[in-house]
C-alpha cells in the first residue's frame, strides 16, 4: 500500500477513535508515517509490514488500551532526510521513530498499552521505540537493529514524566559510532543509548520504571556529558529498577545516571 498514512493526523480530547484494528497490512514508501492513529481507545496494530517511511512507522498519538504486536519495520528516516526529499541535506538529524506511543503535549498521553514482539530495523538518526509521558506501557521482547537509540522513555517536553513503564526482554543493537547514517551520505552517527529513561529535570520525576533482562549491543555516545552518554542512561527517576541486563561493546561507558531516587540496580553484566 502506498499513499497517505492510516488514521487521522490530529485529534481532540472530545473525538476519539475506538475499536480500531489494523492487522496483516503492508505499507511501503510513505513520506511521513505508515500508521498514525490519534486519540484511539481499544486499538490494535498487529503483524503489519512497514518499510521505507519517513518520521514514523507506527505513531500512536494518545492511545489508550492498545496493542502493537508482531510488526516488522525496516527503514525509517528523518522527515527531512532523503526518503522525504532527495534534494534535502542528509547531514541534519531530526526525529524518526520506529514505533512510538506519545502525547499531544497538552496533558493527554498514551496509557495502558503493550508493545511486544516487534522487529524494528534501520532507524539510524533516532529511535526504534519511544514513549513521551506514557503511563503503564510495557515494551516486551522487541528487537531493535541499526537504531541510534533503542528505547527512549521520556517526558512530554513540558511537565509530565513517563510512569510505570516496563522495558523487558528486548534486544538492542545500535548504529556503530562514526558510521554514516544514510548510505552514501555525509551524516555521521555520534551514537546513542540503548535505553534512555528521563523525567523532568528539577521537576516531576519518572516513577516506577523497570528495565529488566535486556541485551544491549554497541550502544552509548562518545560525547561526554550528553544525555546519550551511557549505553543505558537514567535521569530524574524515582523508584527505578534495573535487573538482569547485559551490555556488550559500549561506546564510552555502560551506564550514566542523574537524580535517581530509590533506585535498585542489580545484575548489570558488561562484556
Amino acid at each position: 500500500m502506498e499513499g497517505n498514512p492510516v488514521g487521522p493526523r490530529s485529534g481532540t480530547s472530545g473525538a476519539h477513535l475506538s475499536n480500531i484494528n489494523v492487522t496483516g497490512c503492508g505499507f511501503t514508501n510513505f513520506k511521513e508515517a505508515g500508521i498514525w492513529p490519534s486519540f484511539c481507545d481499544n486499538c490494535n496494530f498487529n503483524y503489519n509490514n512497514i518499510q521505507s517511511v519517513s518520521y514514523a512507522s507506527i505513531l500512536c498519538y494518545v492511545c489508550t488500551n492498545f496493542n502493537i504486536i508482531g510488526n516488522y519495520v525496516n527503514g525509517v528516516s528523518s522527515s527531512n532526510g532523503p526518503a522525504y526529499n532527495i534534494n534535502s541535506p542528509t547531514n541534519t538529524k531530526t526525529n524518526a521513530y520506529g514505533i512510538t506511543a506519545t502525547t499531544d503535549g497538552s496533558g493527554h498521553f498514551s496509557q495502558l498499552g503493550t508493545i511486544a514482539s516487534n522487529n524494528v530495523q534501520n532507524v539510524p538518526t533516532w529511535e526504534c521505540y519511544d514513549t513521551h509521558a506514557g503511563q503503564n506501557i510495557t515494551f516486551d521482547s522487541n528487537i531493535c537493529l541499526g537504531g541510534r537509540i533503542g528505547f527512549q522513555i521520556t517526558t512530554d517536553g513540558i511537565s509530565t514524566p513517563p510512569g510505570y513503564v516496563r522495558v523487558v526482554n528486548n534486544y538492542i543493537q545500535c548504529v556503530p559510532l562514526n558510521q554514516p547514517v544514510y548510505p552514501g551520505g555525509p551524516s555521521i552517527s555520534v551514537g546513542g543509548p540503548g535505553i534512555y529513561v528521563a523525567g523532568v529535570p528539577s521537576g516531576s520525576t519518572a516513577p516506577a520504571i523497570k528495565v529488566l533482562n535486556n541485551n544491549i549491543v554497541q550502544c552509548g555516545s562518545s560525547e561526554l556529558g550528553t544525555p546519550a552518554f551511557g549505553a543505558l542512561s537514567v535521569g530524574d527517576a524515582y523508584g527505578f529498577t534495573l535487573t538482569d541486563n547485559t551490555l556488550a561493546i559500549a561506546g564510552s561507558t555502560s551506564m550514566a545516571t542523574r537524580s535517581g531516587r530509590r533506585a535498585q540496580i542489580l545484575s548489570w553484566i558488561c562484556r
